[in-house]
């Protein structure tokens, strides 16, 4: 099966039963939990110290646990960044996951911002103004780049 029709199937199970399981299988509840916790735990860190000194993800469960709460608490790219420019120190599997939520939040932002760029282009054409709202104002206004902030859509007043 390739990894969309995995991820199709995966999908149609947790439609019918509302079990995470079905949606990431393998990861436990614990071990959720325990991902989201260092998570958590590392983010409150990283923010409120604002010297040089690294913050060690040292999570007590596999990588792939990580990855998986990394991306439902929306924070996998922001990780990866954060490791990528020494904020984490991580082990390598662990700095593998993360670095690669942070291309595909990389590639998101850059799919995103050309959409935004062609669309308020076709707006003033047509001398129409528009503000940019929410997740494309603040990922370029308030994040250390665009990439690391979850978005999936472009709102515009």
């Amino acid at each position: 099966m390739t990894a969309p029709d995995d991820v199709r199937s995966r999908l149609e199970r947790w439609r019918r039963s509302g079990d995470p399981r079905d949606l990431w299988p393998g990861i436990e509840e614990p071990e959720f939990r325990a991902a989201i916790a260092e998570i958590a735990r590392v983010t409150r860190a990283v923010l409120a110290v604002s010297g040089p000194e690294p913050i060690a993800l040292a999570p007590t469960v596999p990588p792939r646990a990580v990855g998986v709460a990394a991306f439902a608490a929306g924070t996998g790219a922001l990780l990866g960044y954060w490791t990528e420019t020494g904020r984490i120190v991580a082990a390598r599997e662990f700095a593998a996951v993360l670095a690669g939520h942070l291309a595909q939040g990389r590639a998101r932002a850059e799919l995103l911002g050309r959409a935004l760029g062609r669309i308020l282009d076709t707006f003033a054409e047509r001398g129409i103004s528009a503000a940019v709202l929410k997740g494309m104002h603040t990922a370029w206004v308030y994040f250390p780049e665009p990439g690391t902030r979850p978005c999936a859509d472009i709102d515009l007043l």
